[in-house]
């Protein structure tokens, strides 16, 4: 299937390593259509792009510029105004505090635990805009009012605590995936600078008794760098 449309929008989106990426709204025949593209591209509001529908995902095939001025790449991060570095031909922002960078990692949390049929990303960015989700072990702790807040019916409300009382027995390997920790590395985490982290996550072995996500991430970052030196 493909589609000739005009360029009617223009965002700009990160995943969970801090890259920022054009996405650009198309018209689509049954509504707004997103074009996520992995690099900057040379395409302005308003041009005509030719694109296909491969696995429920729209791809670039051509586009007719029209000579019109391109969005220029942003300096700084339009998550958290931290200044961007080009890495590779691609922009990145590096703080790891990053309210984009984030949510992306609570997006794939949620997936590696189950949870996506219970927390959507639209449910998960709400909670994340009203302050009730900051860290990981959040999700966890989250309360019947702290969802009334959101205008959710009582019995959705319930669903959801169901949902994510039923992992509280998931181990410690799946939330070190969870938080993108490749099952290959984890032997070699147990260094000096991580020995004390480590033993909480070996003491620690449910999930409803999560360590706050400032010791998850200096594990993470920790994790990164060994697998950096050995590659």
């Amino acid at each position: 299937l493909e589609l000739k449309t005009k360029v009617k929008g223009f965002k700009w989106s990160i995943d969970f390593v801090g890259v920022i990426s054009p996405v650009y709204i198309l018209d689509g025949v049954d509504g707004d259509i997103e074009l996520p593209l992995n690099s900057y591209t040379e395409i302005s509001v308003g041009d005509t792009v030719l694109v296909t529908k491969v696995n429920n995902r729209f791809i670039l095939l051509d586009c007719y510029n029209i000579s019109k001025p391109l969005p220029k790449p942003p300096k700084v991060c339009p998550f958290c105004n931290s200044r961007l570095d080009m890495k590779k031909k691609q922009l990145k922002c590096n703080n790891f505090n990053c309210s984009g960078i984030f949510r992306q990692e609570l997006y794939r949390y949620v997936n590696v635990l189950g949870l996506s049929n219970f927390l959507s990303t639209e449910l998960l960015d709400r909670l994340v805009e009203k302050s009730l989700v900051l860290r990981f072990v959040d999700l966890h702790i989250i309360s019947m009012e702290d969802l009334l807040t959101l205008g959710l019916k009582v019995r959705e409300c319930k669903r959801i605590l169901r949902g994510i009382y039923s992992k509280r027995n998931i181990s410690t390997l799946t939330v070190l995936e969870a938080i993108g920790v490749e099952k290959k590395l984890i032997p070699n985490t147990i260094t000096d600078s991580t020995k004390n982290v480590w033993l909480i996550f070996e003491e620690v072995p449910l999930i409803e008794e999560l360590i706050d996500r400032d010791s998850l991430s200096e594990l993470v970052k920790t994790i990164k760098e060994v697998d950096g030196k050995e590659s």
